[in-house]
């Protein structure tokens, strides 16, 4: 059983297992990278979304600095994120 699958059944997980170690790098530079972006590059930064967000509903949007944990996050319809460090 593989770290993931521990998550989603409820059962302890190794945080630090190399599987979750690297989907977290992956999440916390392309959060990075879209927080780095302004509000009028939207194409770039949906395109960011779609590959750190699991599911993104229509009408969704986000301003802000982001960090999801991974791609489990799952935005619908019409979500509204607005964040302040």
């Amino acid at each position: 059983m593989t770290e993931e699958e521990r998550i989603f059944s409820g059962k302890l997980f190794a945080p630090a297992a190399p599987e979750l170690a690297k989907k977290k790098e992956k999440a916390h530079r392309l959060s990075q990278d879209y927080n780095s972006l302004y509000e009028t590059d939207s194409d770039k930064r949906n395109k960011i979304l779609q590959e750190l967000i699991a599911e993104i509903g229509e009408g969704t949007s986000m301003l802000g600095p982001i960090l999801p944990y991974k791609n489990w996050t799952r935005l619908l319809y019409e979500f509204q994120f607005h964040s302040t460090r």
